[in-house]
């Protein structure tokens, strides 16, 4: 499995763009021991349209066309649930040993939430916000949507 981190827009020459190259090179040595076959950075440009709704649907479309066939997609957002590093430990891992070709993290994401998804990949039958409760087809486990923030029940 390969980690794709997909970023709406491309970082400038200088300092922050070196502090993000030595990281980044820390995290591609971390992540071969870890199991995974390497990390790759896709900068996608910025959409120039006119209007926002053109301006998110089309950099969507590049975030969704820079995710490999069959990968996971995590969508980064401020206003979500952070979780610990064990649970994004775990979450990678997970992904990695359910044989999944890429685990692609969203950045500067555009697009207006349609739907919550399964840890699997799979559409969930909840409402954008307030409270519900689905299954994921594939894994049985529990999705708890509460005041707007969807967790994994662990019950399944």
């Amino acid at each position: 499995m390969r980690i794709a981190l997909v970023c709406v827009g491309r970082l400038k020459a200088g300092p922050e763009r070196e502090l993000f190259d030595r990281y980044f090179k820390r995290l591609r040595h971390s992540a071969q021991r870890a199991g995974i076959a390497g990390i790759d950075l896709r900068e996608i440009d910025e959409s120039r349209a006119r209007r926002v709704d053109d301006r998110r649907s089309e950099e969507a479309g590049a975030i969704l066309a820079a995710v490999p066939g069959g990968g996971l997609l995590v969508a980064l957002d401020e206003r979500g649930r952070s979780p610990t590093s064990a649970e994004w430990a775990s979450d990678i891992g997970r992904a990695r040993d359910d044989s999944r070709p890429a685990y692609a993290l969203a950045i500067g994401v555009p697009a207006r939430q349609i739907g919550w998804m399964s840890r699997f990949g799979r559409q969930l039958d909840l409402p954008l916000e307030g409270n519900g409760r689905a299954r994921c087809d594939e894994t049985g486990e529990l999705y708890v949507l509460r005041d707007g923030v969807c967790s994994v029940d662990g019950t399944s």
